[in-house]
């Protein structure tokens, strides 16, 4: 009876230090996009689709089929960010294509799908680490 308390705190202890290593280990692969989920792609495309439009989390989760929370949880275990961070992503990708074109900075923030100016040069910042303008003026 003795042993078989052992193997079952030596499973438990095998079972936690596996837990630690996948959540804190260093070498884990990184996600591709062969191995996400059919709900990710779903809701990659619908994000791509709707950029520009003033969506929120809950049309991609509907959009994707499965709910809210899980949605968020899919996108941080295969892309490795939140769907709204993704779609921040898009916006700034889309943007950046709209400013080298000429576009200026006010009409670029709202045809993107930012509320004001002041927000998207903000979120432009953070991914770029340029203002919008400075990246318009040196595509010129």
């Amino acid at each position: 009876m003795a042993g078989l308390d052992t193997a079952g705190a030596e499973e438990a202890m095998i079972c936690g230090i596996s837990l630690l290593f996948e959540r804190y280990g260093s070498s884990q692969p990184s996600p591709t996009e062969a191995s996400c989920p059919k709900a990710v792609d779903r809701a990659v495309e619908f994000l791509h689709a709707r950029a520009c439009d003033h969506i929120n989390l809950e049309d991609a989760s509907r959009a994707s089929g499965v709910g809210l929370f899980h949605l968020i949880r899919l996108f941080q275990k295969h892309l490795g960010l939140t769907p709204y961070s993704y779609l921040t992503q898009v916006r700034i990708a889309k943007s950046r294509q709209l400013l080298k074109l000429g576009e200026p900075v006010a009409q670029v923030a709202l045809d993107v799908g930012f509320a004001d100016q002041a927000h998207f040069t903000k979120r432009f910042k953070q991914f770029t680490g340029t203002t919008p303008a400075l990246y318009a003026r040196s595509m010129q």
